[in-house]
Parts: structure tokens; sequence; C-alpha cells
């Protein structure tokens, strides 16, 4: 899995995101000023960002800059990956190694917790999934949160659920710890909350097989002591010392936000929750005085991640742009993640998924006709397969309700247990069947292993063979699942392969074009075109900013590319003879 990591990641450049990421866990530690990027708690960016922190000394620090002091994360991340005395690729690099490390970690645990439960063979087998998933090695190579949290959620549930089976100190504080690390790493990992809650009353129902006390002071003491660690992680990671609200910059930046409004008559212009929080915050009324008074006098500890939580809250709130087979949201569709995993998910991982279920089905069925009571029905299920199926659907339904449908790798936390899942079904089947089902067995993870192989190095790209394959990914999804901007280093090598000088370019990403020596002149939009005639040059595009929902470049999706740079740009070729 490491090699099939370094070696596809040399290919690509920076991830859309990356780059913010990467400079802002730098600055943090650098500083210890939590001002970029709080979107994200600090956690991974700053372990990311350790290997570089290390050589320091050898980089050049853009802290006195105009875009730290104006917070502007993108473009402080661009001075400092792009015009540093280290070339852009080895800072990126050294910022993947760590999470690289995660994703090696995170497949001992699988194969740890998948031996307990179901034995040797089903743990090689759930570990072969993991390794070879496309969509795992492509987030397992960015400086992203996506895959910390993966393990992290994984681990909290495994530590969880030894707790609960054998009651031990040590499987309480390490479920403590993990979980407390988690909400370190981003901020969805809030929803494990919810799924602790219900995973706890259903063991109290189940309390005839599980030693749990079914009592308040043992409540209190799991979740009282997970909120005290968890506040301890926090502490260390934000730092010790408690900023008052009127001293940070972000707030600093919404009292002239909202003063500009006042000024200019522009309040009623926006949003009623916006309306409502401005009238809350009048310094002529009594709560603007309390409000103000409180801003100036009450420290808060770790300031910075409350901050962090309620940006993440109004960007769901206020919605993002989405695109989904051909059409654009601001607010997403509930089947958008149902979809994604459909395509982006290998065809063999989701028939087996799918025979497990209807195993599971027939199963329950059959047990029902036998005792005629739903309870015992539910009961005779082993409890380490409610731990393994409860707490990544509860996930993927709260995903499903929110508005931002930006990726896959927002539910990416369902695979490990799916993984684990196949690794007894398929096993069990192996052992309880002739030749020719074991056959079947044998040319599906064959083919498994093919389609891993035949990607590379296009991991991102992925997408499953029930809709022809990564080539029309682009006709389902955009953006984080196929096109984040990491091919310009891919259409280098083919414009010097076939003496290409220049192209004309719309691009989605953050990636320094010149860098690279990509040579880029301007691409008409609708306003501007009028024929092909006029143009004589390879037009290359990214397919996000193709079907983008302003549709600027849409008088080019009558035409058919003549290639495709990695499944994420696509060339078209007007030059004149």
């Amino acid at each position: 899995m490491l090699a099939l990591e370094i070696s596809s990641i040399r290919l690509e450049t920076q991830t859309t995101d990356e780059g913010a990421h990467l400079a802002a866990g730098y600055s943090y530690l650098a500083t210890g000023d939590f001002r970029l990027n709080r979107e994200h708690p600090p956690l991974i960016k700053e372990l990311a960002a350790l290997p570089l922190y290390l050589i320091h000394h050898s980089l050049n620090q853009p802290f006195n800059s105009q875009a730290w002091r104006a917070s502007d994360q993108w473009l402080f991340a661009k001075n400092f990956l792009y015009y540093n005395r280290i070339s852009a690729d080895t800072l990126f690099f050294l910022g993947r190694l760590p999470i690289m490390c995660l994703s090696l970690l995170l497949g001992w645990w699988i194969f740890r917790w998948t031996k307990e439960m179901f034995g040797t063979p089903s743990a090689f087998i759930a570990l072969i999934f993991y390794v070879l998933d496309p969509t795992i090695i492509a987030h397992s190579r960015y400086v992203t949160t996506d895959l910390a949290l993966t393990l992290c959620f994984y681990i909290t549930i495994y530590y969880f659920y030894k707790y609960l089976k054998f009651g031990q100190v040590r499987w309480l504080i390490g479920f403590w710890v993990v979980f407390g690390i988690a909400q370190a790493s981003k901020y969805s990992a809030i929803f494990l909350i919810p799924i602790i809650l219900i995973m706890y009353f259903l063991s109290l129902w189940r309390s005839h097989e599980l030693r749990v006390q079914q009592t308040v002071k043992n409540f209190f003491l799991l979740f009282g002591g997970m909120a005290a660690v968890t506040i301890m992680i926090l502490s260390v990671v934000y730092g010790f010392q408690a900023p008052k609200l009127i001293d940070d910059i972000s707030v600093q930046k919404l009292l002239n936000k909202r003063e500009v409004l006042i000024v200019t008559d522009q309040v009623k212009n926006q949003d009623v929750l916006i309306q409502k929080i401005i009238s809350l915050a009048d310094p002529a009324s009594k709560s603007g005085k309390i409000v103000s008074s409180l801003m100036q006098s009450v420290p808060i500890p770790f300031l910075p991640y409350f901050d962090g939580l309620i940006q993440v809250y109004f960007h769901d709130y206020f919605g993002h742009t989405s695109y989904l087979m051909g059409n654009h949201a601001e607010f997403g569709w509930w089947y958008y993640f149902p979809v994604a995993v459909a395509i982006k998910t290998p065809a063999i991982t989701l028939v087996g998924l799918a025979a497990v279920i209807l195993f599971g089905v027939y199963r329950a069925v059959q047990t029902l006709k036998t005792t005629r009571s739903i309870k015992k029905m539910f009961a005779r299920v082993p409890i380490h397969f409610y731990f393994l199926i409860l707490p990544p659907s509860i996930f993927f339904l709260i995903s499903m309700n929110g508005s931002l449908n930006l990726g896959i790798r927002h539910v990416l936390v369902i695979y490990p247990f799916i993984f684990s899942i196949l690794g007894w079904a398929i096993y069990r089947f192996w052992t309880n069947t002739g030749w020719f089902p074991r056959l079947l067995i044998i040319i599906g993870m064959s083919l498994y292993i093919l389609s891993s192989i035949t990607i590379f190095p296009n991991y991102l790209s992925y997408f499953n063979e029930f809709i022809g394959g990564s080539k029309n990914g682009y006709r389902y999804l955009v953006d984080s699942n196929n096109d984040w901007g990491q091919d310009v280093k891919k259409l280098k090598t083919y414009l010097r392969k076939h003496n290409i000088p220049y192209v004309c370019m719309a691009y989605f990403g953050q990636t320094e074009l010149n860098y690279y020596g990509i040579d880029y002149r301007y691409l008409p939009d609708n306003q501007h075109f009028t024929s092909t005639d006029n143009l004589n040059c390879v037009v290359a595009i990214s397919i996000t900013a193709l079907y983008s929902k302003e549709g600027e470049y849409a008088w080019l999706q009558k035409y058919s590319p003549n290639t495709t740079i990695g499944y994420s740009i696509h060339l078209y070729d007007f030059r004149k003879p």
C-alpha cells in the first residue's frame, strides 16, 4: 500500500485543499496562531506539517507578508510552498508522509479487530480489500483530514466495544483518548456523540451478553470522562492560554463586517439568521451590552475550535454548490452519498456487500419464523455485528442529511467496517461451499486486484465498472471525486511529449501552473466565445470548470475531447493546419 501511495503521488501535484492545510499546520507550530484554515481542527494539519517544522531553519518564514496579516490562507499557502528555498514537491511529500503512516496504522487496526472477531483468514481478506481500495489509496496520500477521521472513528468504536464487553479501565481510557483525538482532527467527529449514545443504550438492552452496569453512575463516568479528556486534548492542541473574544482576529473581522453592513444599510438584505445575530449584538440593546461585556472580559479556552465549528455550521447552513449527474444544487441531495458510494466503490466490493445484506435478511426471516419474536431475532445477532453495522450506518445517514455534498471522502469512515464484514463473509462462504463457489471467489478477488492495478496512478478518479469505468466519471461527479487539481504534472508530460508549446486553459485547483512550466493562455468563456475558427490552440480544461454551475465554458460541452489527462483535464485540439 505504501509503495502504491508513494509511487502514485510522485506523479501528482497538490490537490485544492492541501496547500492551505499544510501551510496552516506549519503556521500553528511556528507561531501558535490559529488564524488560518479554522474550518478544520489543527491536530492533523500540525502532524502533517511536523516534518516541515523540523527543518524550519531551511525555510523562508512568510509571517510578515500581507497574506498573513489578512489571514488569506490560499495566498499564504502559495507564497510559502511555491516560493521557498525547498521545492514545493519536497514540501508536499514531507507533509503527505505522516498521512501515509496513518493509513498503515489503520490497516493494522482493521487486521487486529477483524482477527479478534473472525480469525486470521478473515483479517487477511479484510486487509486485501483495504490496501487495494482505490478511494482509500487516493485519500491516504493527501494532506487532508478524511483518512485521519476514518482511523480515529474505527478505533473509537473498537475501544468502546471492548470496554462494554470486558469493562476494563484500560479500554475505557483508550476510548476517552481516541475520542478526544478524533474531535481535534475533524469536526464531523462530533457525529460520534449520538453514535456512542445509541450504542451505549443498545448495550444496556443487550446487558445479558455484556457486563454493563445499568446505573446513572456508570453513564456519568463514561461520558464525563469522555468530555474531560477531550477538553484536555483540545487544550494541549490549542495551547493553554485562553484568549478573549475581542482579541480574536476572526471576531474582529466579523465586527468590521457588521459595521459595514450597518453603515451601508445592507442588513435587511442578509439572511434572516444573520439579521437576528446582528440585532442581538447591537451595543444599544440590552443583549448587545451583555455580549460586549462578555467579549471584553471572559477568556474562552481553545476559542479557534469553537470559531471553526461555527464556520462549519454556517457553511452547511448556507449551502455549497454541488454537482451530481449533470445537475447543480446549493443544498445538495439526500441521495448524493448513496450515488457516490454506488459508483466509486469497486464493483466486487458492492457485489459482496449486497450478498451479505441479502444473507442477513434471509437469516433474520428464518430466525423470525422460528422464534416468532422480533426481540429474540435481534438478540440472536452477535453484539460485534451491531458495532460493525450501526456506527457507520448512522454516520452515513447523518451525512446524507447535510448540505455539503463535496465528495465521497466525507463518508470514508464507512469503508473499514465494510472490509471487516466482507472478510468474515468471504471466508465463511469459502469454508462452507464447494469448488465452484470458491472459483467465483478467486475470480472476484482477482478482478478486484486488477481494477486497483489498472487505475494506477489515478486513484482519485476511480469509478467502477457499473458506469463504464473512470472515463465516464465526470458525467456523474466532479470536485474531490475525480478533479481536485492534481494532474498538472501529467498535463506537462503530455504537452512535452506531443510538442505542444502552450494551451488555452481553464484550471480548477491551487497549483501554481507556471511553477511546473505550463504556458497557458486565455480561454474564452461563453460571453467572449464566437467560433472555434478563432481558436488556434489546444484547449485544456478541468472537468470541474467545464461543468461548473455558472456554465462559463458550456460552449465546449458540445465537443468531444481528443484525450483526457488523468481523467480530470479534457484536451481539445483546435489548432489550424
